[in-house]
């Protein structure tokens, strides 16, 4: 039989119609961050994770369990060292399937999130992650190889459809479900995006069974629910244990990628670096001038997907390419999140602090991305956004040039509803003069800050200091 890892707050076998496909039963310790056996007096806290196991057993019954408890309290509240402590044991145990009716929005939360959720989808293993109920984008539900679920009020028993949200979730599930008892009464789900993520974690139960264990994958998965759709993600989290052929003469700065990667010359395409060394890795490619090498590198790609686990094509690619990589995850620039906003009907009224960095060159995104670090340290809800070229390469949520300030701004609010936003800005006009920003301006040696005030010792920190000053 085919085992789920459930991470929730632990699943009460006696509930089960069959207890003993609870075949292990663990809670991470917070305390010292490892994953031990429940005890007999572990109390349950809810019955959350223990509906969403019977909601995968009335779909699926040929299926085991393995649950990972996260939580501590009744409110279901828990930090996110303990979920990544559970996966990290779920990557190490190899474990197929992955359950998450959690979550995290704490944009601080991502590097650690990314980092052990792109190892798995690298290990064939494949994720189900309910969205935010108050549809927040969520991580790791929102996230680029991850099947993010939210429920449909519509939908009901194991109903389940792809729709592209706007938060990054890909899926639809119907949350109501008739959940019989062993004393033959039985009981509603209630409308929630946890209960219908186990709807698509039934589904994906029955297409791992029917692949071989080598050939398991998320791309794979994500097909045979959908194959008439393309996926693509919001952003390219999935990147990590990358070759980056850089021939668009670009300097790049490399000890800033968001994934850890190597960069190679056209000569070592088809050496062991790139794809004989038995471990599939993620391909990352910078077309340059001359339009017949970048064909040739775009037909090695097509006749050697299926050794990646992901592409990410630093360009618009153009409409044959995307067709023909289907054995692998691609990530160009038209897979933009913003790209895929639906038209707003209302105006977003809620507002936040803007600090613009203006710079042409890394300085600028090496203080942009500096601040976003030091106010997630501090709490804040912050994101880093640039309409620099590339500046995805780096973690920014990339602007393209052709947006205009409003929609980019009412995109960052509706995706993510931040605390404060830190442009990092080539030419999008002068946004300081349209509204009120903390403007930094990095040219050469020059540093000038806010109203014209310059900072050298300890430039971060008074920075931050005098942006918390400004808006206060």
């Amino acid at each position: 039989m085919l085992q789920v890892a459930v991470i929730d707050d632990g699943i009460n076998a006696g509930k089960l119609l069959h207890p003993d496909r609870l075949v292990k039963d663990f809670i991470v310790d917070g305390c010292q961050s490892i994953v031990r056996e429940r005890k007999h007096n572990d109390p349950f806290l809810t019955l959350h994770g223990t509906t969403c196991a019977r909601i995968i057993e009335l779909y699926q019954p040929s299926v085991e369990f393995i649950s990972l408890c996260i939580f501590d309290q009744k409110d279901l509240t828990t930090d996110c060292s303990r979920l990544v402590t559970a996966l990290t044991w779920c990557k190490q145990m190899q474990i197929p399937l992955i359950h998450m009716s959690v979550g995290t929005r704490k944009f601080d939360d991502y590097d650690q999130v990314r980092n052990i959720i792109a190892g798995m989808i690298a290990n064939g293993q494949v994720m189900v992650a309910a969205g935010s109920n108050a549809g927040d984008y969520t991580m790791p539900a929102g996230m680029g190889g991850i099947l993010g679920v939210a429920a449909d009020r519509f939908m009901t028993g194991q109903a389940f459809s792809y729709k592209a949200f706007c938060k990054g979730i890909q899926v639809e599930a119907s949350a109501i479900h008739k959940l019989i008892n062993k004393d033959g009464t039985f009981e509603i789900t209630t409308l929630a995006n946890s209960y219908a993520a186990p709807v698509l974690t039934a589904a994906v139960c029955r297409i791992l069974k029917d692949i071989r264990e080598e050939e398991r994958c998320f791309l794979k998965v994500f097909q045979t629910l959908f194959p008439k759709i393309r996926y693509s993600a919001f952003r390219p989290d999935f990147i990590e244990n990358a070759v980056v052929l850089n021939l668009s003469k670009t300097r790049l700065e490399k000890e800033h990628f968001f994934f850890s990667g190597m960069e190679i010359m056209i000569e070592d395409m088809e050496t062991d670096i790139v794809i004989r060394d038995g471990r599939k890795k993620c391909f990352v490619f910078l077309p340059g001038q001359d339009e017949t090498k970048n064909m040739e590198i775009l037909s090695f790609l097509e006749k050697e997907q299926n050794r990646f686990i992901g592409i990410l094509y630093c360009g618009r690619a153009r409409r044959e390419f995307l067709e023909r990589i289907k054995d692998c995850i691609l990530w160009c620039e038209q897979d933009c999140g913003i790209y895929k906003q639906p038209e707003q009907t209302e105006i977003v009224e809620q507002d936040c602090p803007i600090v613009l960095v203006k710079a042409k060159d890394w300085s600028g995104g090496d203080l942009a991305w500096k601040l976003e670090k030091k106010f997630g340290e501090q709490g804040y809800q912050c994101i880093a956004v640039s309409t620099h070229r590339y500046s995805y390469l780096y973690g920014f949520e990339y602007i393209p040039d052709e947006i205009g300030i409003e929609k980019m701004m009412c995109y960052l609010k509706t995706m993510y509803r931040p605390d404060i936003v830190i442009v990092w800005e080539c030419e999008m006009g002068d946004m300081s003069q349209e509204r009120d920003v903390y403007c930094i301006r990095v040219e050469n040696n020059y540093r000038g800050f806010g109203k014209s005030k310059y900072f050298i010792a300890d430039e971060v920190e008074a920075v931050y200091r005098d942006i918390v000053e400004y808006f206060s």
